[in-house]
C-alpha cells in the first residue's frame, strides 16, 4: 500500500517545502559576527525507545501509523544520530538517522537535509545504501535506511592496514561502479572517504575471517545469524556479482551530496572531509567551482590510503594538511606501490580538474583487474539511468516519501 508521512500537527512540518533556495551563501570570515560556542547537535536528538510513524494511505485517504523499537546507537554526524531500528510487526531491521528538529531552525539547515533526503531516495544501485523512507514526528526527522554491517572500509585498514592490490581492487571495483551510478544521474557526492563506504554483512564476514569484528550484538540487530569462513577481503568469488549478493560494499551518507542541473554547472559551496577534500572545493568560488571531479579525487585518495595504509595527505593539523592539498605535496613510500597503481593515482590526484579520469577510464584501468577471477577481464557494468524517478525525488514534497 503506497503512503506518505504525515507532519506532527504542533509543529511546523520541517520537510513540507516545495522550494528550497539551493544556494548556501558563506559570511567573509572578516564581516562575520563573533563565534557562538559550538552547540553538541547530536546531543540534541533523544529519540524514544517506540517511534511512531504517521502516514495517509493514498488509496483510501485513512490515516495510519508504523510502531518502530529504536535499538543501540550505531554512530553519530554533524547533526545526526544513527540508531538501530526494527518494525515488529515484521521484524524488519533498518538504520535511522535521526535529527532534532532543534537543530533544523535555519533555512541553511532544512535545506541541507531536504537535499540530502531526496538525492538518497533517488538513487537505486546494489552499491548505494538502500533509501527506505522518512517521516517526522514533534521532536525529530527519521530517515529509515538499510541496515548495514555498521563496519567501514576505515575499520579494514585500521585492523589490517595496507591492503594488497587484489584486496583494494575488490572494493575499488564496487565504488567506481557506484560512483557511476551517482554521475550519470548528475548526483556529486563530495563526501567519499572511507568512513562512508559501508561493508556488507557478507562483507564484513569476508573481511574479518567470518566475525573477528562483528559482535553477536551487531548480528543480531541486523538479524544475522552465525559467522561465515571468510579469507580477507576479495576472498569470496561469490560476492563478486553483486546483483545478486548485495557485494562487499554500499555508499551512504549523502548529507553533502548536490545535484547539478546540467553537465557543466560548478558548485561553489566549502564542504567535505579534511583528507579527502579535492584542491577546487577548497578554492570555493576563486576557483571557478567544481563538479563531478571532486568525486575522483576523494577516489585517488582512497586508493591510496586503501594500498599504504595512510590518506596521503595526512597530517596532525587541518590547516597543514589543506596547504598540502593545495600544494599536491604527497608521495609514494618506497617499494610499497607499484607503478601501474602509482599512475592512477597520480591521475585521481592532479591539481587540475580537467586532468584526471573520467570514471570509466578508472574503471578501465588494470589494477582494477587485480585479482578478478572471471572468465573474462572485468568491465564496469553500464549504469542503468532512471532520471524520471531522480527527476520526481528532487523536485517533489518529502512528504511524498
Amino acid at each position: 500500500m503506497a503512503s506518505t508521512a504525515a507532519p506532527a500537527a504542533a509543529i511546523q512540518p520541517v520537510m513540507d517545502r516545495e522550494n528550497v533556495a539551493p544556494a548556501v551563501k558563506r559570511v567573509d570570515d572578516k564581516q562575520a559576527k563573533p563565534a557562538e560556542k559550538k552547540r553538541d547537535r547530536p546531543k540534541e536528538v533523544k529519540c524514544p525507545r517506540i517511534v511512531t510513524e504517521r502516514y495517509k494511505c493514498v488509496r483510501t485517504g485513512e490515516t495510519k501509523t508504523r510502531t518502530y523499537v529504536r535499538g543501540r546507537p550505531l554512530g553519530k554526524g554533524g547533526f545526526a544520530v544513527v540508531y538501530g531500528m526494527q518494525d515488529p510487526s515484521t521484524g524488519e531491521n533498518f538504520a535511522a538517522k535521526v535529527v532534532a528538529k532543534s537543530t533544523l531552525e535555519k533555512e541553511r539547515a532544512r535545506a541541507k537535509i531536504l537535499t540530502e533526503i531526496r538525492i538518497h531516495r533517488g538513487c537505486d544501485n546494489a552499491h548505494v545504501v538502500r533509501f527506505v523512507r522518512c517521516f517526522e514526528d514533534a521532536a525529530n526527522v527519521y530517515i529509515l535506511m538499510e541496515l548495514c554491517s555498521n563496519r567501514t572500509l576505515a575499520d579494514v585498514v585500521k585492523a589490517r592496514g595496507r591492503l594488497t592490490e587484489p584486496e583494494c581492487a575488490a572494493y575499488a571495483r564496487e565504488i567506481v561502479t557506484a560512483v557511476a551510478h551517482l554521475h550519470a544521474h548528475r548526483v556529486i557526492h563530495r563526501d567519499l572517504k572511507l568512513g562512508n563506504l559501508f561493508l556488507t554483512p557478507a562483507g564484513l564476514d569476508e573481511a574479518t575471517g567470518g566475525g573477528g569484528e562483528d559482535s553477536s550484538a551487531d548480528r543480531n540487530e541486523r538479524g544475522g545469524g552465525g559467522a561465515s569462513a571468510g579469507g580477507g577481503p576479495g576472498s569470496d568469488p561469490a560476492l563478486d556479482d553483486s546483483v545478486t549478493t548485495g557485494g562487499r560494499l554500499k555508499i551512504g551518507d549523502f548529507g553533502l551530496a548536490c545535484r547539478v542541473e546540467s553537465d557543466d554547472e560548478r558548485k561553489t559551496t566549502i564542504c567535505g572531509t579534511p583528507n579527502y577534500i579535492a584542491p577546487e572545493v577548497l578554492a570555493g568560488s576563486k576557483g571557478g567551482g567544481h563538479s563531478y571531479e571532486v568525486d575522483v579525487w576523494s577516489i585517488g585518495v582512497i586508493i591510496y590510503t586503501l594500498l599504504v595504509g595512510t590518506p596521503p595527505f595526512q597530517t596532525s593539523d587541518v590547516h597543514a594538511t589543506y596547504k598540502r592539498i593545495r600544494a599536491n605535496a604527497y608521495e609514494f613510500p618506497e617499494g610499497v606501490v607499484n607503478e601501474g597503481a602509482r599512475e592512477l593515482i597520480r591521475g585521481c590526484l592532479a591539481p587540475k580538474p580537467g586532468d584526471r579520469p573520467k570514471i570509466a577510464d578508472i574503471a578501465a584501468h588494470p589494477l582494477l583487474n587485480a585479482g578478478w577471477r572471471g572468465a573474462t577481464p572485468w568491465s564496469m557494468p553500464t549504469p542503468r539511468v532512471d532520471m524520471d524517478k531522480m527527476e520526481r525525488s528532487t523536485k517533489s514534497s518529502t512528504r511524498s516519501a
